[in-house]
């Protein structure tokens, strides 16, 4: 509204204040209708600052400034307005509308309310056919049980595909963003070394005795050199290499290891990536955990697993 204010009053002597604060508001409308791109953020700042030094008079100075300090203290709800297209106050007309079937009473007010036919009725539901569905939050507006819900676009389409609740996705989703060291502090872990100068056979036997699917393999400092899995042994015989072998001797790997602060879903994609399925946890060449790829998904979504579970049972 400000800057809708400020650019409509500008006395258009200078162009920063007057191309600038068009362009601005340009910006923020794209934004706020669903149709943000990657780099509008970044434009937005530039312009604003570009503004804010070339203007003349004070309006066209301190028009960028809700801006900008908004884009400073809460640029996670600008992010969530360009790449999910949904907006946590329920305040701009993004989102996908959907309604709870168990919530809803059929009193068939969305129905009598949308001027656009999306929502469709059928014997005992209705249902928002988002194809019509022009986002004015009309039927949002007058459910008298809130059985509407706004909710981000991927939810939608990923519980209509595998059924799973939207509390389970938004679970998910705060997960992922929590460190891996949040999952060694989950799980009761032991850290298992054994000396490089170790065999095959040893490092085999240790590993069923102590039931772990990796192992840490250390110099005589103590310092991590490799590790060695399940993969390995399955590699070992493939290629014929004998269990009286010694670690050090095992061709060599590009060792990938993580820091605990990595964010779950970042090292889910380096994992992916890299196709690996150990993670060795290091921080300050300390060896703190070993997190599987099966840890990984197991924390993220134990709901999904057991919902996925009971279905196919």
């Amino acid at each position: 509204f400000f800057l809708s204010f400020t650019q409509a009053e500008s006395c258009g002597k200078c162009p920063p204040c007057r191309i600038g604060t068009y362009q601005m508001l340009q910006l923020l409308e794209k934004i706020t209708s669903g149709n943000g791109e990657e780099g509008d953020i970044r434009r937005l700042e530039y312009i604003g600052n570009l503004v804010k030094r070339g203007s003349l008079c004070g309006l066209g100075q301190s028009a960028p400034n809700p801006v900008l300090t908004t884009i400073r203290y809460f640029r996670k709800e600008y992010e969530e307005h360009v790449y999910e297209k949904f907006c946590s106050a329920n305040v701009c007309s993004i989102g996908a509308l959907w309604i709870d079937q168990e919530e809803c009473v059929l009193c068939g007010l969305c129905k009598q309310v949308c001027a656009f036919d999306a929502v469709k009725e059928t014997r005992n539901t209705f249902f928002i056919e988002r194809e019509y569905c022009t986002k004015c939050k009309a039927c949002y507006n007058v459910c008298p049980v809130q059985a509407v819900k706004v909710l981000k676009p991927k939810y939608v389409q990923i519980k209509e595909e595998f059924e799973i609740p939207v509390e389970i996705l938004e679970t998910m989703e705060t997960r992922s963003r929590m460190s891996l060291k949040d999952i060694l502090k989950s799980k009761p872990h032991e850290i298992i070394t054994i000396d490089w100068k170790k065999t095959i056979l040893d490092a085999v036997e240790l590993m069923s005795r102590k039931n772990v699917s990796g192992l840490f393999v250390v110099d005589e400092a103590g310092k991590l050199v490799n590790i060695f899995t399940e993969r390995d042994i399955v590699r070992c015989l493939y290629k014929n290499i004998p269990y009286n072998e010694n670690l050090f001797n095992l061709p060599e790997r590009d060792l990938t290891v993580f820091d605990p602060s990595i964010s779950i879903s970042s090292a889910i994609s380096i994992a992916s990536m890299k196709k690996i399925r150990h993670l060795p946890i290091i921080e300050n060449d300390e060896i703190k955990g070993m997190i599987t790829y099966r840890d990984l998904v197991l924390y993220l979504l134990p709901e999904i697993v057991f919902t996925q579970r009971e279905k196919y049972q």
